[in-house]
């Protein structure tokens, strides 16, 4: 009966593929901190026929690459990822020789404000929140925002050097490793609507002359963010025309707007981005289905991918047929593709093998 189920979806799913559909992964550090881990994850995607990996090679301020590996036109200061544990092993170098076998992409995953995990001990002595403490967001009070209210201290995208750093960041990361398909922007954002009052950021609202409310401040965090997302595309497109920029961005778009500065929808407008990854971690189907229904006629529907749930957790079972009927939704309403979150997650509760069916057959060149 299983067999009959599994071999049901995959008709339904052949019937509404599309030749260009992204099915990616997010892949955590901990899944690329070694030539064996790569190597376990590439044959696995490979044999499931995932055809894209935003690999996270930046976690909190810090490198799983080598920074100005050759190229030092960009200034890239970043500290080893203490997810290495002290080697020297270069994931994202290694992960691009073996998935060009593969015929796999690579995108570079990185996260853009958060600066430290939790727990800054684990941080190594030239991390640079030693040094640069100082960028971390405030409150309209001028008070440093405490990081266990979000997943770590932010810095503050109204600090122009703080945004000067970030460009040249992903830009070295650009010109150092040329075999990758694209860079993937994470956090991009405030951590909350009452951060984001840095002195230095206030200094510039009030030297272009804003009246002093709510309103304008609120367009003021929001215009940081479209400005540092902006200078990326920019840089990006000059360096590597052929490079795809996109982002993971909150799914609500009322929601990402109000309370994290996160303007997506205007990003697509301008063409500040190439594709948006909408987090989108329900277990239920009709939430799925009424955020699919409310964006169907978005002119830039060919350009949202939508990001799926693929963990469990211990008060209610996830099986892989939900995980399944979310993705059928995804292809039904015609969007850009699917992206799973994650990998080590897919492994853990034994999804690969089902999805896989669901994804048999896929266009070798199904790809961003």
């Amino acid at each position: 009966m299983k067999k009959l189920f599994l071999l049901l979806l995959l008709v339904l799913s052949l019937v509404v593929v599309n030749g260009n559909e992204i099915s990616a992964v997010w892949v955590l550090p901990w899944s690329i901190s070694t030539p064996e881990d790569i190597d376990e994850m590439l044959e696995n995607l490979s044999e499931n026929n995932y055809n894209t990996i935003m690999a996270e090679v930046r976690y909190r301020a810090d490198a799983l690459y080598i920074p100005n590996k050759t190229d030092s036109t960009f200034i890239n200061i970043e500290s080893r990822s203490h997810v290495m544990k002290g080697s020297d092993f270069d994931a994202l170098e290694y992960l691009l020789e073996k998935a060009t076998s593969y015929n796999i992409d690579v995108h570079a995953w990185m996260t853009m404000m958060v600066m430290t995990p939790h727990n800054l001990e684990a941080l190594p002595a030239d991390h640079i929140y030693k040094d640069k403490s100082g960028w971390i967001t405030t409150d309209a009070f001028g008070k440093k925002m405490d990081r266990y209210d979000a997943e770590g201290y932010f810095w503050d995208a109204g600090i122009p050097e703080v945004r000067d750093y970030l460009v040249n960041l992903v830009s070295d990361v650009v010109v150092n490793y040329p075999g990758l398909r694209g860079i993937h922007l994470d956090y991009i954002r405030y951590p909350s609507q009452d951060l984001g009052f840095h002195n230095d950021s206030m200094r510039e609202f009030n030297r272009k002359g804003y009246e002093d409310n709510y309103a304008n401040l609120m367009m003021w965090k929001e215009d940081n963010i479209n400005t540092l997302v902006k200078a990326i595309y920019d840089r990006v497109k000059e360096l590597d025309s052929q490079m795809i920029l996109s982002a993971a961005v909150i799914s609500d778009r009322f929601k990402a707007r109000s309370n994290y500065s996160q303007n997506w929808i205007d990003w697509l407008e301008n063409d500040y981005i190439d594709y948006v990854f909408l987090m989108s971690y329900t277990k239920k189907d009709d939430v799925i289905e009424k955020m699919l229904k409310e964006k169907k006629s978005s002119p830039y529907k060919s350009k949202i991918v939508v990001g799926l749930r693929a963990w469990n957790d211990s008060q209610k079972p996830y099986p892989v047929e939900q995980i399944f009927s979310k993705i059928q939704k995804v292809r039904e309403y015609g969007f850009a593709g699917t992206c799973l979150f994650n990998y080590s997650g897919l492994v853990k509760h034994k999804y690969l093998d089902g999805l896989g069916m669901l994804l048999y057959k896929l266009s070798e060149n199904a790809k961003i």
